[in-house]
């Protein structure tokens, strides 16, 4: 199992940087969009849509989300994001420390794919239309993946304080020390390569702590719909890895949170 999760995950971090690298922007967005249009297929079966005709028609609401988002104000769209987010923060602690899920009713389960789904897949394809597009997103899946397995390491060496037991027994609160030190350290990297004027690195700092604190967030937050329809992955499209959802939940907070706090930091990369 741990040999094919390895290489599964192998598979995936090249097919992402190939995607990322070597796809022009059309074809970037198309491949998001894909992807996204998945994502959310799993997204129906985890709020229990049982019928393939109903998933569909999900589907479609979702799409049609993304060509209406293209047309509505980048700065707004992500102010909602941010509320958004803050406000699946706000429910995680009230399950845990309160054990009451404010947003356990079907429809808005089905809202909460528009509220996550959309604003990711228009941040990541606003971030890869920027000058500095390709630099930037690998920045962000940096943050990500390194915070992440900082956060693994330490936690597997160090952890002994849980930090969401009731949603996710694994993690503690060492972990999530150790992938904010590891996002902390790698915000420092990215402001020298790309050329960050030292005076805006207390901003990358920011950016750094914010996106990572928020990919936890979104891990969370599917590891919270997973428990409540009692799935153990939102798919098997991956050996040893799950659903596609399974692996973009950090993603899918951690970009609009990103960019969104570069526009309201003032970060121009």
């Amino acid at each position: 199992m741990l040999k094919h999760r390895l290489i599964t995950g192998i598979i995936l971090l090249i097919v992402a940087l190939a995607l990322l690298l070597y796809l022009p922007i059309k074809a970037f967005m198309i491949a998001t969009t894909i992807l996204f249009l998945y994502a959310a297929w799993e997204w129906s079966r985890l709020i229990q849509i049982t019928r393939y005709r109903y998933r569909i028609l999900y589907v479609v609401v979702i799409a049609l989300s993304f060509y209406a988002a293209i047309y509505f104000h980048t700065v707004g769209l992500l102010t909602v994001a941010i509320i958004w987010w803050v406000v699946v923060l706000l429910n995680l602690v009230a399950e845990e420390r309160y054990h009451r899920n404010l947003l356990n009713q079907f429809w808005l389960k089905a809202l909460m794919g528009l509220l996550t789904l959309t604003p990711a897949w228009i941040a990541l394809n606003m971030i890869r239309l920027a000058q500095n597009g390709i630099a930037v997103l690998l920045f962000l899946l940096c943050l990500i993946w390194i915070s992440d397995t900082g956060a693994y390491f330490v936690g597997k060496g160090f952890g002994k304080h849980r930090l969401a037991p009731h949603i996710s027994p694994k993690k503690t609160w060492e972990g999530l020390y150790g992938g904010v030190l590891s996002a902390l350290l790698v915000g420092l990297l990215g402001a020298i390569t790309l050329k960050i004027p030292p005076p805006q690195w207390p901003q990358i700092l920011l950016l750094s702590f914010l996106t990572t604190l928020f990919s936890v967030v979104g891990d969370l937050f599917e590891s919270q719909l997973k428990r409540q329809a009692r799935l153990k992955d939102s798919g098997a499209i991956f050996p040893g890895h799950g659903g596609l959802l399974d692996r973009l939940d950090s993603l899918m907070a951690a970009a609009p949170i990103f960019l969104g706090a570069c526009f309201w930091l003032g970060l121009r990369f």
